[in-house]
């Protein structure tokens, strides 16, 4: 049920961390978390972000004065902000600060200190970036259809690029009625688009990983990247408009991912093709 709009704000931090399970024998780290697994660890930008949602205060016209928001990001992150996670955070002691644990730790904190401050205001989610690259989510239970449990609404987001040529055409038309209905698209030009292939899995309390990235990274470089970066895309589809082109990544990626991605499931297809374009199957909501 709608509680109200929707209102997102977000907060950087610098920090480093390595990933290791003490539990495993340094070749069971190695092959599991691959270059995570080093003596000192590397390091990160973060950007959390966290989305809440209430009603409208009838006097300020406010849902949340947004720098409540800012001193929760403040506290939750204070202990992680130029520190080493894997050395300095006690809360991480014992677990592997991956980012699917993060975001874990961020959403409850926020949870907890939001309901200490706005009663009336609910956590909707929170999204952590590692890189531009790889980012994880975590939703309130009310946000995930599939089930009860927080912990099934774990999503984790990894982006590539491929640079790609293509143009928009429909072969039963004469140029003069592509160019009416396509303009400057008609012409063969390209772009660097942006894939964003976003999975949800559960959290295997052992590893910290909702899904596996590695085997994730290993399906995209093989059906997407090897396939797809620095072709004629119309030589490749029928169609080459992105709404198409992020159906037809649907269409190649979800048997593949569920057949070879245990305990993860695609969610959703995201294509930036420009600053300003963005498309996405199936939509959200």
């Amino acid at each position: 049920m709608n509680n109200g709009p929707l209102i997102a704000r977000r907060r950087t931090f610098s920090t480093a961390h390595f990933y290791e399970q003490k539990k495993f024998t340094p070749e069971q780290n190695r092959a599991v978390f691959g270059a995570c697994y080093t003596p000192y660890g590397h390091g990160h930008n973060y950007t959390l972000e966290m989305f809440v949602e209430g009603p409208i205060d009838s006097e300020t016209g406010l849902v949340v004065n947004v720098t409540d928001l800012d001193v929760i990001l403040k506290k939750v992150t204070a202990d992680f902000d130029h520190h080493h996670i894997s050395f300095d955070v006690p809360a991480f002691k014992d677990v592997v600060p991956t980012t699917e644990n993060l975001v874990s730790y961020f959403f409850k904190e926020i949870e907890t200190s939001l309901g200490t401050l706005h009663p009336t205001l609910k956590l909707n989610r929170i999204r952590l970036f590692e890189t531009d690259e790889i980012w994880a989510e975590a939703r309130s239970a009310s946000n995930v259809e599939s089930s009860n449990d927080q912990a099934a609404g774990f999503e984790v987001t990894r982006q590539l690029v491929i640079r790609s040529i293509h143009h928009l055409e429909n072969t039963a038309w004469s140029p003069e009625e592509n160019r009416r209905v396509y303009g400057i698209c008609y012409g063969t030009h390209g772009h660097h688009y942006k894939i964003q292939v976003t999975c949800r899995g559960p959290l295997n309390e052992t590893t910290g990983l909702a899904v596996d990235r590695s085997k994730l990274d290993e399906i995209l470089e093989r059906e997407i990247r090897s396939k797809y970066d620095g072709v004629d895309l119309n030589k490749r589809f029928a169609n080459t408009s992105c709404e198409a082109l992020a159906v037809e990544f649907h269409k190649i990626l979800e048997p593949r991912l569920k057949h070879e991605l245990k305990g993860g499931a695609l969610v959703k297809i995201g294509v930036q093709e420009t600053r300003k374009n963005y498309f996405e199957f199936p939509p959200e909501g």
